[in-house]
């Protein structure tokens, strides 16, 4: 490819990521510029497989048309903050208006999707994007693999899965993983699940 036809930019931080922009810019932090070449390069080649797919300009619109879905949801998780039973130091009064304050909620969604049945798709938009997202990460890594830099990008992965270890209880981790609104909601999908996606597929095309 041209090399020509993207910019790279640069951006002082001390984690270490990468990201595909929109308007043919690929952008590391300052960390990134750290790993062995090898893997450096496997990393630009994950986000350039991003901009040869057209991933980034999607992501793009998809951030737009997605974002009455996001508004709904942030109301949804400020909901569940103001009346999760969690509080301690909650009264009995209290604890009367959480309730009372849930059960209208329950009754007005109820309504709305009664009278406006689509709205239920605006809620599952968030879902199917961060699909998309998902399965767009394990392109570009099968992106990179294809031009010969699947054992870097999967030594970067590993990097990535020790250093979230070393970062998080295990019991966070696993919590994390298997937890439905984690899963559903995240764009990027477990470091494991990539690890073990990019594997397989450097293991299929061996021979």
């Amino acid at each position: 490819m041209d090399s020509t036809a993207y910019q790279l930019w640069i951006h002082e931080s001390a984690d270490l990521s990468a990201e595909a922009a929109a308007g043919h810019i690929v952008a590391v932090t300052s960390a990134a510029l750290r790993l062995p070449p090898g893997q450096l390069s496997a990393v630009l080649a994950h986000e350039l497989g991003h901009h040869v797919a057209g991933h980034s300009w999607t992501a793009l619109l998809t951030f737009w048309y997605a974002l009455p879905a996001r508004l709904i949801w942030r109301a949804v998780r400020a909901l569940h903050r103001m009346t999760s039973p969690s509080r301690r130091t909650m009264t009995r009064k209290d604890k009367k208006a959480r309730n009372q304050l849930l059960l209208i909620a329950i009754l007005l969604s109820l309504v709305a999707v009664y009278l406006f049945p689509w709205l239920l798709l605006l809620a599952l938009i968030p879902m199917l994007l961060a699909a998309v997202k998902r399965r767009a990460e394990l392109r570009a890594d099968r992106s990179a693999a294809a031009r010969g830099f699947g054992p870097q990008l999967a030594h970067v992965l590993e990097k990535f899965i020790t250093d979230e270890a070393g970062a998080k209880p295990s019991a966070q981790l696993e919590a994390d993983r298997f937890r439905p609104a984690v899963s559903l909601l995240s764009a990027q999908p477990d470091l494991h699940t990539r690890l073990q996606s990019l594997q397989r597929y450097l293991e299929a095309h061996r021979h």
